[in-house]
């Protein structure tokens, strides 16, 4: 008696360190999916950047710093529109090209970057997405520890999240959409999948204006953060949604279709889909019934314009869109309806922790969320029966 009851303590403990893994890591994966908040709009103004004395005691440094030798990152002068992750923004000046716009990131030395891409970056002037200008190690003023620094070209501090923000729920016309925003973002990922990376960072709040002009979009930082880390979990493709924020990977080209197709459908209807559902009824949502029909609910939506989200959102990798096939249908081509790929529904529904779950990627779901929960449906069965 004595040693089972040994035995069924221990098998407890560890449900229960399970258990509250579980729970740690669904919390952080929900505030990662928070929807984001308006940022200020300020078209036609100049950079709103603020001085900030504190940078030293936050482990910025103080003062200017040099990097290789000619740029100049003022350090008590923050862009905090452009932060990334945490990765701070601060203004920053080429002496040798006084009149380019740049800026630069920060990196947190406890963050790792990404450098495989930073190296494919590097040196290249890109049209669509933040041109890497330079990059190396900083030793600020006012701190022991050294920091890596990046410096890009210098969007203007407005994204597409702020255009959502002050349309106040108007959808984007489709013209402006087929036309003007999504060939540019079709653009930038063939820039990327020219030189083999993934972004894994495409929402609205992350796609900025490249001038005041407004007529060009690129893809923002990506860089140095984790790949898909700042991801919602709703903007990430169902083979990874369920993962922790840290886990949700380099990803392929597709899972970069499908983020550029939530972004499309976040424009088109003027809302932003995070403020529509709770993290974990979402994933189950999708699970069961697919993401396209769980995200889309009762959207009415244009033929033409169901068909790009149908390709690009599909859960079947196979037939989740490519680039071309984005192309093709920009160019007018349409083609038939993507079939939708459900989960295997059980004949019978399986109890777990008193819910009903009758399809096979639900339960998966079910047991990472709550992996003492079949423990629990057990004790339930034995106290009646007993």
């Amino acid at each position: 008696m004595a040693d089972a009851a040994r035995k069924d303590t221990g098998a407890r403990g560890l449900a229960a360190a399970f258990k509250a893994e579980a729970e740690s890591a669904v919390a952080e994966a929900e505030r990662a999916s928070a929807p984001p908040k308006p940022a200020a709009v300020n078209a036609g103004k100049k950079s709103d950047s603020t001085s900030d004395p504190a940078n030293a005691a936050k482990g910025f440094g103080e003062g200017t710093a040099v990097l290789r030798g000619r740029i100049e990152i003022d350090l008590e002068n923050r862009i905090p529109a452009l932060d990334s992750f945490r990765a701070s923004a601060f203004m920053a000046q080429d002496k040798g090209d006084p009149g380019r716009k740049i800026f630069a990131l920060v990196c947190d030395p406890k963050v790792p970057i990404r450098g495989k891409p930073l190296d494919a970056l590097r040196g290249r002037l890109h049209k669509n997405v933040l041109s890497v200008v330079v990059d190396g190690v900083i030793s600020p003023k006012g701190v022991d520890q050294s920091r890596l620094a990046i410096v890009f070209d210098r969007p203007i501090e407005r994204t597409l999240a702020d255009l959502l923000a002050e349309r106040q729920g108007r959808p984007l016309e489709e013209r402006v959409l087929t036309n003007q925003i999504l060939p540019q973002l079709l653009a930038a990922l063939r820039e990327l999948e020219e030189i083999g990376v993934t972004h894994r960072g495409i929402r609205p709040e992350n796609i900025f204006y490249g001038d005041d002009s407004r007529e060009t979009l690129v893809l923002g930082d990506f860089l140095t953060v984790p790949p898909g880390r700042m991801q919602p979990s709703i903007y990430e493709p169902i083979e990874t949604a369920q993962a922790m924020p840290e886990g949700h990977g380099i990803g392929t080209g597709k899972s970069d279709v499908y983020a550029l197709g939530v972004t499309m459908l976040s424009l088109l209807t003027g809302v932003d889909p995070r403020a529509q559902w709770e993290d974990a009824k979402l994933i189950a949502e999708r699970l069961t019934n697919g993401s396209y029909t769980a995200i889309i609910k009762e959207t009415r939506l244009p033929p033409a314009i169901q068909e790009l989200l149908r390709g690009t959102m599909s859960d079947d990798l196979e037939e989740r869109w490519d680039l071309d096939e984005i192309d093709g249908w920009i160019r007018g081509r349409r083609s038939s309806p993507k079939r939708i790929v459900l989960s295997r529904r059980a004949t019978q529904p399986m109890n777990f922790d008193g819910r009903a779950i009758t399809h096979d990627l639900e339960l998966v779901d079910a047991f990472f969320r709550n992996p003492v929960g079949p423990a629990r449906s057990s004790e339930r069965r034995s106290s009646k029966s007993g």
